[in-house]
């Protein structure tokens, strides 16, 4: 969905040692990346192609042993 400037996507990332935006741009643009306590971080990219591929590539997504849960926003 648009918010504010472009799409975004949640994932849930359990990792303080990961490069969400390096990773995340395997997908496509990513214009900006907010990391949330919790291990949960907004993405936002530009346009929505690139957030939902970002979903379909990552979503389930094993890293350090914890699965990533992603999904485009409200």
């Amino acid at each position: 969905k648009k918010l504010s400037g472009g799409w975004h996507c949640i994932a849930e990332i359990f990792s303080g040692k990961l490069d969400v935006k390096a990773l995340f741009e395997d997908a496509g643009r990513v214009s900006f990346v907010d990391l949330q306590d919790h291990g949960r971080c907004t993405i936002r990219f530009e346009n929505s192609y690139d957030a939902e591929r970002a979903v379909g590539r990552f979503n389930g997504y094993m890293i350090e042993g914890h699965q990533l849960v992603v999904r485009v926003t409200d």
